[in-house]
């Protein structure tokens, strides 16, 4: 058992809850958005931002930094911190020391066991909280506690 990886997603999983929550009751409201799913659309964010003009100040390309950042959708958003909590997950768990005279085969072994378990835990979470019709709240609930529970395996040593 892991102390620091438990405290770590006690204090990270009610955020996600909240976030989450409150994107399937705004889903509807959301205003028109860019999706990055290709790189062409990525460039296209990007070169919106150069056409508006010269920049001239700081604070002028923070600001057209900032229409770019807003122009995402927010599904972007919430899939990139669903990833990225999971890459400091793995990291943390490697960093962190294993005790039990845990070999260094092992433990590359339990990494990519962790990192399977993490592509698993996000591809259920995006397709199914994606799927979700705005008159399901319960659904939302059942998907939550689900990628809860499935998160609180991390920090156990699994190894054999």
């Amino acid at each position: 058992f892991s102390p620091p990886i438990f405290l770590f997603l006690i204090s990270i999983i009610p955020s996600i809850w909240l976030l989450e929550l409150h994107h399937q009751q705004n889903k509807a409201s959301d205003p028109q958005c860019k999706k990055l799913d290709s790189w062409e659309n990525v460039r296209r964010v990007i070169t919106l931002n150069e056409t508006l003009g010269n920049i001239t100040t700081y604070q002028n390309y923070l600001k057209n930094i900032n229409e770019a950042l807003s122009a995402v959708c927010s599904n972007d958003w919430i899939l990139a911190l669903h990833q990225i909590l999971l890459i400091l997950l793995i990291v943390g768990k490697w960093l962190l020391p294993v005790g039990g005279g845990v070999t260094r085969d092992e433990l590359s072994q339990l990494l990519l066991i962790f990192v399977g378990t993490a592509a698993d835990i996000l591809e259920f979470t995006s397709e199914t909280l994606s799927d979700v019709k705005e008159n399901s709240p319960e659904l939302v609930y059942i998907i939550l506690a689900v990628w809860t529970w499935s998160m609180l395996q991390f920090p156990l040593h699994l190894a054999g």
